[in-house]
């Protein structure tokens, strides 16, 4: 059906994609509205762009916390904005495929179930994240391969082990690459009484984040404001100072694969050894940390060609699977 939609809500960016499109939209997950009308400013990335910037009388916010959604009325405006500028009033309304973590309690995929306008939708069916991760990637089961999938979002990581028979083991951690943001932003505080934003956190650890041997040799100018004066700052760090305790969060993801690992039988974990771990999510782009799992599972890392936007493309391929054998991963909400 050309009216089908994916969508997969992040903590750091929304990804949904159309049956009749091969473009998918990835936006961050933000909306401004005014504060007396309600009536929306800017979505995506025009409403990234406004934090800490706007006047009292405009609202400009984050929907998703830690992969679920913190302001469903907010999400509601962001997501019936963009079908709505897809759709417009038609009189047939899409069917639409939400990607869901299984850490979810019932609460909170109302909430996201919530986050979806009735109006613009036909049918509504939930999909587990990194179920929808694998079917994103047309990934052939004929040959009776187990995959381990992993993906690692801004707030999440989501983590399952997929045969032709389905899901055979998943878990999903509310700990996501956003931290290192946090981090970094927490120890320029400490160690150098600098505040930064939290979009220049978010550019330098894109920029300069690395998981093996940062270097002393390589700097970074930040723009920022000092905390004594008040006023702004160039701040030149090495590499290496930058990169400072960003393994924290990233040791308990690690972790976490080598959990699911062990607690899988001795033929799933050879298979897994030829198939290797799929990495997908925004962590794949960063530097060193394919090898960084590498190194502690002893298992080959294979990175994706688009790894933002394949567990979207998942939620979208999954109505190829409402009749067949993985019907009961796509669950009608």
């Amino acid at each position: 059906m050309k009216f089908d939609v994916g969508i997969d809500i992040g903590t750091t960016n929304t990804k949904i994609c159309f049956r009749d499109s091969d473009h998918v939209i990835v936006m961050p997950s933000v909306i401004a509205v005014r504060k007396d009308s309600g009536k929306i400013v800017g979505i995506g990335e025009q409403a990234y762009k406004m934090l800490g910037k706007t006047p009292d009388s405009i609202i400009v916010k984050k929907t998703v916390e830690k992969g679920v959604v913190s302001d469903y009325l907010l999400n509601k405006l962001l997501i019936g904005e963009v079908l709505f500028r897809k759709f417009g009033n038609m009189f047939r309304k899409p069917r639409i495929c939400l990607c869901y973590h299984s850490f979810m309690t019932d609460l909170e995929k109302l909430t996201f179930k919530n986050s979806i306008l009735k109006e613009q939708s036909n049918k509504l069916f939930f999909i587990d994240e990194s179920f929808a991760s694998i079917l994103g990637l047309d990934i052939d089961f004929s040959d009776g391969k187990c995959f381990l999938s992993v993906n690692v979002g801004g707030g999440t990581t989501d983590i399952s082990v997929v045969s032709k028979e389905g899901i055979l083991l998943n878990k999903s951690i509310q700990i996501g690459v956003e931290l290192i943001d946090e981090i970094i932003a927490k120890n320029l505080i400490k160690e150098h009484n600098f505040l930064i934003g939290k979009i220049t956190a978010e550019k330098l650890k894109n920029k300069a984040v690395t998981f093996f041997n940062p270097s002393e040799d390589l700097k970074f100018s930040i723009r920022g404001k000092d905390i004594k004066t008040r006023l702004p700052k160039v701040l030149e760090l090495s590499q290496k100072d930058i990169c400072k305790d960003i393994k924290i969060p990233v040791i308990k993801i690690v972790e976490t694969i080598c959990e699911i690992i062990t607690n899988v039988s001795p033929d799933v974990v050879s298979n897994m050894k030829d198939a290797g771990i799929i990495l997908t999510g925004g962590a794949s782009l960063l530097l060193g940390f394919k090898e960084l799992i590498e190194k502690k599972t002893n298992i080959i890392v294979q990175t994706v060609e688009d790894p933002i936007s394949c567990a979207a493309y998942g939620a979208l391929n999954s109505y190829k699977f409402l009749k067949q054998d993985f019907s009961q991963y796509v669950l009608p909400a």
